[in-house]
């Protein structure tokens, strides 16, 4: 797989994905399992 830099920060770049998965896609899951990174993620 060839890496493709874009003169992108994080922050978009994760609004960028999360708009493009809740827009083709009826249902999103999400795994938790009560460890720190989880619980972050969770909220």
């Amino acid at each position: 797989m060839i890496r493709k830099y874009v003169n992108q920060n994080v922050y978009d770049a994760t609004q960028e994905r999360l708009q493009f998965l809740f827009e083709e896609f009826d249902n999103i899951y999400v795994s938790f399992s009560g460890g720190k990174d989880s619980g972050l993620l969770l909220n």
